[in-house]
């Protein structure tokens, strides 16, 4: 018996090293971090908790076969988009516009009584909605007729910016919600939808 595990005990521990580096090394390459891990990289360099910005939304990419998630959220009137490499969490690039988004929830609290009065009403809420829609609907009215196709979903599931293409003003954005992603354009002057895409994540 002492002979036998003697000659065993080598093998055996052979074995559970083979064992521990190709489960390692297999959990490294295949795997690389979650869209979770991604989501919380791109918060901390940005200084913000989840809590605190709208339209949060992660989704994974390729590009010359560099496997990355991209990360957008809104946060204090600026919108920001990272690219995270999959493999090890590194930063690949990162991107912040505060021209492009509009209506995040501090400034739709008083959008209902300062529609009218805009112009010279509560600047310190309204500016940018105001300021930045030369169109006949406000960028609050877009989001609401966005919204209203697709049940359930609310103002933290939506990013919506306006945009002039060949000279007329539309809006453009997405809505996530419930593991769909819904990309639309509409027409600023008149409100009517555009364009309407759905993919399913």
């Amino acid at each position: 018996m002492k002979t036998k595990l003697k000659g065993s005990l080598p093998l055996i521990v052979v074995l559970v090293l083979c064992l521990g580096l190709f489960a390692a090394c297999g959990g490294n390459s295949s795997n690389g971090i979650t869209s979770d891990e991604a989501k919380t990289i791109a918060l901390d360099d940005g200084g913000f908790q989840e809590d605190g910005v709208n339209g949060l939304r992660v989704s994974e990419d390729k590009d010359e076969n560099i496997e990355y998630y991209e990360v957008e959220f809104r946060a204090e009137g600026v919108e920001y988009s990272y690219e995270i490499a999959k493999e090890d969490g590194t930063i690949i690039s990162k991107d912040s516009d505060a021209d492009g988004i509009f209506g995040s929830g501090s400034v739709d609290q008083n959008t209902d009584s300062n529609t009218d009065d805009a112009a010279n009403g509560d600047t310190t809420t309204n500016t940018d909605t105001s300021s930045n829609n030369s169109g006949a609907i406000t960028i609050d009215q877009a989001t609401a007729i966005a919204l209203a196709k697709v049940p359930g979903a609310d103002e933290s599931n939506i990013i919506i910016n306006q945009e002039k293409d060949d000279g007329k003003d539309k809006f453009e954005g997405s809505i996530i919600y419930d593991s769909i992603e819904y990309d639309f354009e509409i027409d600023a002057a008149t409100g009517d939808i555009l364009s309407w895409e759905e993919e399913r994540q």
